[in-house]
């Protein structure tokens, strides 16, 4: 697969807009030019943790089209849940590996196709993250109530 291609596939996997067989094709393409590209280095790193571990979330996430509208909203929601599953299990799985302290485990994120390996640039980008999930989260919840509060209205539920 050449690489404009394979830049394409990567995008629409980060957009949900892949198929299980598009994954498969975009895990053996990523392998084959690993160390080669930063785009590809960090998909295989978000491609590892899937592998080990795939969320339902995730799953759905990648068999649901993209769509506009209030369909984004919920792949919002199950994009900020997979993200708070991922970094709690890696927490834990920290915490849990008998031997391993904090100190010694590996600690990198790549941002843009650069890999970061400062750990507390690492911690701040969390941090930021979780703001942005916790800012996600009111929103959804906004749109949630609007949602049933026209729902309401259109049944007239408040006659009743």
């Amino acid at each position: 697969m050449d690489k404009e291609s394979l830049h394409r596939l990567i995008e629409r996997y980060y957009d949900a807009d892949t198929t299980a067989q598009e994954e498969r094709m975009l895990l053996k393409a990523a392998l084959e030019s690993e160390g080669k590209d930063p785009m590809v280095d960090e998909v295989l790193a978000v491609m590892g943790y899937a592998r080990r571990k795939p969320s339902p979330e995730m799953e759905m996430k990648a068999s649901m089209k993209r769509g506009g509208g209030r369909r984004s909203v919920w792949l919002r929601v199950g994009s900020a849940a997979a993200s708070v599953a991922a970094v709690v299990a890696v927490g834990f799985m920290l915490m849990r590996s008998p031997g391993v302290g904090v100190e010694a485990a590996e600690c990198y994120a790549y941002v843009d196709g650069i890999r970061i390996e400062n750990r507390n640039d690492v911690a701040s980008l969390v941090n930021r993250q979780f703001s942005e999930l916790a800012n996600a989260e009111e929103s959804v919840n906004e749109v949630i109530t609007e949602d049933f509060s026209d729902m309401s209205e259109a049944f007239n539920f408040d006659e009743l």
